[in-house]
């Protein structure tokens, strides 16, 4: 619970901060927010809880806000969360790069800041999206333990996804390097839905909802 005034002129409340006030609209995002989850059946939530973990787990470079006010404007559909996190990241690193995100309420007079130097982001996440982005074309090729590696990396946590052994790795390393004509693309095409076991746990289809964590299986 916070305390906080009404803004006189307008929409919005004030927020105390230290020895001045913030003005915001913390009811707005919300109606934002539900809005957000009953579009998208919920997908929204889920790829925000995973976002706020990678992020976590990855120098947190974003507030939890940032992250979620990003995701508004990208994650806008009930799809797999595999793609919605893709769709973030692509949208995430193209408006950074313009600048620091904006209230999506319109109220806050200042964007939202980052935790980290701009440039130092866009690094983390155009990182990020090359794993996302290697993990969905491997598990596309047939080379699902390449594609958990990849996705275990992206997450950085291993009782939320472990990695598959070193054995197992390199035995589909090898199967991979020996069989030219089925290495994925370089260029990555539209977003898909991922359908092999392995990236079933961190990206299952939005369709098999369960109410569970979202990278239980």
């Amino acid at each position: 619970m916070i305390t906080a005034i009404d803004y006189p002129n307008g929409p919005g409340l004030y927020i105390p901060r230290f020895n001045s006030w913030d003005r915001s609209a913390p009811e707005t995002h919300t109606r934002l927010i539900t809005e957000a989850n009953e579009v998208t059946k919920s997908v929204y939530a889920r790829t925000v809880r995973l976002l706020k973990h990678w992020n976590r787990q990855n120098g947190q470079a974003l507030c939890s806000w940032n992250i979620k006010a990003l995701a508004l404007f990208s994650v806008t559909s009930q799809v797999a969360l595999i793609t919605s996190m893709r769709d973030w990241f692509s949208y995430a690193i193209g408006e950074l790069k313009k600048g620091e995100t904006a209230d999506p309420a319109k109220v806050a007079v200042k964007p939202i800041k980052l935790n980290a130097p701009p440039t130092e982001v866009i690094k983390k996440l155009e990182d990020s999206l090359a794993k996302l982005d290697k993990a969905i074309l491997y598990d596309l090729a047939g080379y699902p333990v390449l594609a958990q590696k990849e996705l275990a990396d992206l997450f950085n946590d291993s009782e939320m996804l472990p990695a598959p052994s070193r054995d197992a790795v390199l035995r589909e390393g090898v199967r991979f390097h020996n069989a030219p004509q089925g290495k994925p693309s370089s260029a990555f095409g539209a977003p898909v839905l991922a359908s092999s076991a392995a990236l079933a746990t961190a990206a299952a289809p939005a369709a098999a909802v369960t109410p569970v964590r979202s990278w239980a299986p």
